[in-house]
């Protein structure tokens, strides 16, 4: 098995796969079966010069460093929280709208838990 970490050093890996672009306020989990890391949601460059919150999952597969896309939740939210318990990732809170920009009536905190079954995504 590959080596995770670094004695006292920071590397930047390169990673193959999919296009996935860097954002902030997101989730991750790591899950030890499948060696892959899943990162939910955050606040990211859109098109336009324009800037949002998003409901991506995506996969990084920490032995082959490659990105895979998931599916998208359909509640876009940055600064929540999650973990892993049994195959699902569960996310809870967290903004579903940026104070900076108009909000159209969004409410501000949720209270919404989203689950994630890993199913299928949690081979290698």
């Amino acid at each position: 098995m590959q080596q995770l970490f670094w004695s006292n050093s920071w590397q930047v890996v390169s990673a193959e796969g999919a296009v996935v672009q860097g954002g902030y306020g997101h989730s991750s989990v790591y899950d030890e079966a499948s060696g892959c890391v899943f990162v939910h949601g955050g606040y990211k460059a859109l098109s336009n010069n324009k800037y949002g919150l998003v409901d991506h999952m995506y996969r990084y597969h920490v032995h082959t460093k490659t990105w895979l896309i998931l599916g998208e939740s359909g509640v876009a939210r940055y600064l929540h929280s999650a973990v892993l318990l049994s195959g699902t990732v569960l996310v809870f809170g967290g903004n579903t709208h940026n104070d900076t920009s108009l909000s159209n009536g969004a409410k501000c905190f949720s209270a919404d838990f989203l689950a994630y079954d890993m199913g299928k995504n949690k081979s290698k």
